[in-house]
């Protein structure tokens, strides 16, 4: 479930990364190393460097080989000079590479060889989510915060299930699963409310809608996650 919301989220930068390498973005002068940018494209740019970076850390983590060549692009001054010259299609190389990073990753979940959610949740470095959540908000990450805590919800849920031997396959949607929870009162109606209402703000965060990522919103994410392990898992 978690993998198909990450499948669907890289699907959508390879198709951003695709409209920007068409794109016209700079005419490089060689003689006088200045460039005539379409500065308006910047801001698409930077805006899917930093998306890409962002889902690879929620994936993989920052010391990663995919998240450390993920290209960082070059910043313009007003002028239209830049630190070092970069002509149109050394741009267009970068987007390039980030674009087979992207395609690399999503070949990986889809051949079972990256298992995104066991990536996270067994990290050597890590005592507990709880720990890494609060990490993660305390660097100012709440987007990669909430959807770590989406990916341990929907652990929990699983765990949950199988202790009440409710048959279930790697396709069954997350709500649906919960909402079995409900109907058996495995779980009661207030948590699968609560439940529910941060499965929605974790598949947010994914989608890169963090308006409502708020940390006081994740740090009581977090605080009630521990609560419901401690009631319906221990």
């Amino acid at each position: 479930m978690i993998d198909q919301l990450l499948l669907k989220r890289i699907g959508e930068l390879i198709i951003k990364g695709d409209y920007l390498f068409d794109q016209k973005i700079a005419t490089f002068n060689a003689e006088t190393h200045i460039s005539s940018w379409e500065f308006e494209l910047f801001d698409d740019i930077f805006s899917w460097e930093a998306s890409c970076l962002n889902l690879i850390f929620i994936i993989l983590g920052q010391r990663n080989h995919y998240y450390e060549r993920f290209p960082r692009f070059a910043i313009p001054d007003p002028r239209g000079k830049i630190n070092v010259p970069m002509p149109d299609w050394e741009l267009k190389v970068d987007i390039k590479k980030g674009l087979g990073i992207l395609s690399s990753i999503r070949d990986e979940i889809n051949s079972d060889l990256l298992r995104s959610q066991d990536v996270l949740i067994t990290k050597d470095l890590l005592l507990s989510i709880s720990d890494e959540a609060r990490a993660l908000l305390k660097a100012n990450y709440s987007p990669a915060a909430a959807i770590y805590c989406r990916v341990y919800l929907e652990n929990m849920v699983k765990k949950l299930a199988d202790k009440n031997n409710i048959v279930f396959s790697k396709d069954t949607r997350l709500s649906a699963l919960c909402e079995e929870l409900k109907n058996k009162e495995i779980i009661k109606l207030p948590d699968w409310r609560q439940i529910q209402a941060w499965v929605d703000l974790g598949n947010e965060a994914a989608h890169g809608n963090f308006e409502n990522c708020i940390p006081t919103k994740i740090s009581t994410m977090i605080s009630g996650l521990e609560q419901l392990e401690q009631q319906y898992l221990k």
